[in-house]
């Protein structure tokens, strides 16, 4: 530079350094509806981390040689296959039940299938109506936040897994953040919104 400040310079020299690829055209219209969904900034965090695989999962930690016992790599809810985001999050025998729980209390949802249901963010233009893909994509991250927070109380407080009280609290987390910024209350009370769950005991 000339020795001068200016707004200008300043931009040009710190886009040096921020600057980067555009994102994949299929990636950005994800994160646009992320964006979108009727929840607490922090979840909007989450989602952005899930949808870029930047999760500290125990792959990640093993790559980063941070974990380095071979014990440790394991998926604490199946203990049957190293722990990644994918598997945490869909492919694991347990977390698979709750998804499919959870696609089964919405209900039929025009062409979406279960495993586009565990995606949703990469689908959910199939459904249609905007109400109902708002009121989804509120139950999605309410689910992958329930299952992240099981993992972690499991990984750090050596708790065990309880269907039941992950299932309470996607249920529970849905309402209140649906009701905080959707006002569903005058549509459907929390009673009717929580009936589901008496089918969901295992």
């Amino acid at each position: 530079m000339d020795g001068i400040f200016s707004i200008q310079s300043c931009f040009v020299w710190f886009s040096t350094f921020l600057s980067h690829p555009p994102l994949p055209a299929e990636i950005a219209t994800t994160l646009n509806h992320l964006w979108k969904a009727k929840v607490p900034s922090k979840l909007h965090f989450f989602g952005w981390r899930v949808i870029h695989n930047k999760m500290s999962t125990k792959d990640q930690l093993k790559k980063m040689g941070i974990l380095v016992n071979s014990n440790d790599f394991s998926n604490v809810l199946c203990l049957s296959e190293e722990e990644s985001l994918p598997h945490l999050m869909g492919l694991c025998p347990i977390t698979s039940t709750i998804w499919r729980k959870v696609y089964e209390w919405i209900g039929l949802i025009e062409k979406l299938s279960l495993m586009e249901f565990k995606s949703f963010f990469a689908h959910c233009d199939k459904v249609k109506s905007l109400s109902k893909r708002s009121i989804v994509a509120v139950i999605w991250l309410a689910t992958a936040w329930s299952i992240w927070l099981k993992r972690n109380v499991i990984n750090f407080k050596g708790e065990s897994f309880c269907f039941n009280d992950c299932m309470s609290e996607i249920v529970v987390n849905a309402w209140k953040w649906l009701n905080s910024k959707c006002k569903i209350v005058n549509s459907c009370n929390f009673h009717t919104w929580n009936i589901p769950l008496l089918g969901f005991r295992m």
